[in-house]
């Protein structure tokens, strides 16, 4: 009797699909290899022992890949890669807190320089954009007129006489070498300006006719030079911290030199910012940085009306004068309300030689007019011929119409008590 049922069609899983394959291929390896037997002779034995290794392999392989098409997860998604610009590029939004100061730095850095020695420019140039090692002269100037005028600091040029090259590196001249045609020193030793020309037009450069060096304390600013390490310019922020101040440094010929009417920040500027730019949050020209020698705790800043005042000069007439200057031989710092809360003295004016703790530097040097009149380390110049010495008239502004020879009648705070000093003006250097 035929049946009336149906049989129903089940699928079959793909685990048993794949081994029934596999079982078939094999009955078919089987049978060749059985039909390659029959002959019997060597060389026939060897074919087929061959033909099995290969189609046994072949079996192997097939089976491997059912095995992975049916156990292998989902195909990783595909990982869109950032291109190298997209990377170097800084992406900044409109509502960016620091869209503002990369926009200013971004307008100020082509004016910023390199300035080095003619003979060690290949040196430096290797170094100091394609190394990551100390490079080897770090020096800095920035462009303040649109025709090739550079103003830099005698920390990176005090001779005249030698051959230097500026590096630029902006956007129209990658690295590009230009050779200084003409060099213009500050004969006065207190300033430290150094300017430069060279046979350039159109250049991007700070305009000193719109500064802003009318500053006030806690006044942000940020001050720009070259790293040491492997890159060009670098930004740093920071706030203006007192003004009045004198430094020293030591100039390529290894010769000590103190400078006089600085204004202190509270950045720590080493050696390869000297001669760049401190500009405003505006990215207006605020001054020249000076970085004191042998300490990075602060730095110091010569006030752009001074680098106008030696440009007006250059070209005007050519050269830069030397003032009928005169010496004191010490080192000081004008003192504020805040360093008389510190100090815990009577006054909150005065330029005072410390040397100890935050105060450190202040010195009177040994034979000067000062140390012949009897000035001390640890003194406060209250006075110079009755006028105070304050913040906004520090002792090289009250003192700066007087010459070598002329006594001067100052007021000094010693001890707790206040003591008056003739001191007879020595000739300027």
């Amino acid at each position: 009797m035929e049946s009336t049922k149906k049989n129903k069609k089940r699928e079959v899983p793909k685990e048993v699909a794949a081994s029934a394959k596999v079982s078939v291929r094999k009955k078919k390896v089987v049978s060749v290899a059985k039909k390659v037997d029959k002959c019997g002779c060597r060389h026939c034995c060897v074919f087929g022992f061959l033909v099995k290794v290969v189609i046994t392999i072949a079996l192997l392989l097939t089976a491997f890949l059912l095995f992975m098409e049916v156990f292998s997860p989902d195909p990783k998604p595909e990982v869109k890669r950032q291109s190298l610009e997209d990377i170097q590029q800084p992406v900044i939004e409109e509502d960016d807190e620091d869209l503002e100061t990369y926009a200013m730095f971004d307008d100020v850095y082509p004016a910023v320089v390199s300035i080095v020695a003619a003979d060690e420019a290949d040196e430096f140039e290797r170094q100091h954009f394609y190394m990551t090692k100390q490079s080897h002269n770090p020096s800095t100037g920035f462009f303040i007129s649109s025709d090739g005028y550079i103003v830099t600091t005698k920390q990176v040029i005090d001779d005249a006489d030698e051959e230097y090259i500026v590096i630029l590196d902006d956007d129209v001249h990658t690295h590009s070498r230009v050779a200084v045609e003409k060099i213009f020193i500050d004969p006065n030793p207190d300033k430290d300006i150094v300017i430069l020309k060279i046979d350039m037009t159109d250049m991007p450069f700070m305009d000193l006719e719109e500064d802003c060096s009318a500053y006030y304390i806690g006044q942000t600013v940020f001050a720009m030079g070259h790293s040491a390490v492997g890159t060009t310019n670098t930004l740093s922020e920071g706030i203006v911290s007192a003004y009045g101040r004198s430094t020293s440094f030591t100039n390529p010929s290894g010769e000590t030199e103190a400078v006089n009417d600085l204004v202190q920040l509270d950045m720590a500027l080493s050696a390869d910012y000297s001669g760049g730019p401190v500009v405003c949050q505006n990215g207006k020209i605020f001054g020249l940085i000076v970085a004191p020698t042998g300490g990075q705790e602060s730095g110091y800043v010569v006030s752009a009306y001074y680098i106008k005042s030696d440009l007006d000069q250059v070209l005007s007439t050519g050269s830069i004068a030397k003032k009928d200057s005169f010496s004191i031989g010490i080192i000081y710092r004008t003192i504020d309300g805040e360093d008389q809360e510190k100090l815990g003295i009577p006054y909150n004016y005065g330029a005072a030689i410390f040397n100890s703790g935050e105060y450190a530097g202040g010195r009177v040097i040994p034979g000067s007019p000062a140390d012949k009149a009897g000035i001390k380390e640890g003194d406060i110049i209250l006075e110079w011929d009755g006028q105070k010495i304050t913040t906004e008239t520090p002792l090289s502004k009250v003192s700066e119409n007087y010459s070598a020879g002329e006594t001067v009648r100052v007021k000094i705070y010693r001890d707790g008590e206040e003591i008056e000093i003739m001191l007879t003006l020595g000739k300027g250097i």
